[in-house]
């Protein structure tokens, strides 16, 4: 099981470190800033995971922040 985890860690990193010098900074830094939001609303909205107005509070309040 630990192998598996380390090879699910791995191929990840890898091929983003190989694809990284191909596309520019630019273009990273903007999926790395997006992606937490599309991840938030593909549970969201896609898998409809459940969503309370705790929750809200404070993603609102994180990308609030995040905004500033």
């Amino acid at each position: 099981m630990m192998v598996g985890a380390g090879l699910v860690t791995t191929v990840p990193l890898l091929l983003f470190s190989a694809a990284a010098p191909r596309i520019s900074l630019t273009t990273i830094g903007i999926l790395q800033y997006i992606n937490p939001t599309m991840q938030f609303l593909l549970g969201v909205v896609l898998y409809k995971e459940p969503f309370h107005s705790h929750r809200l509070i404070g993603f609102g309040l994180g990308f609030g922040w995040t905004l500033s």
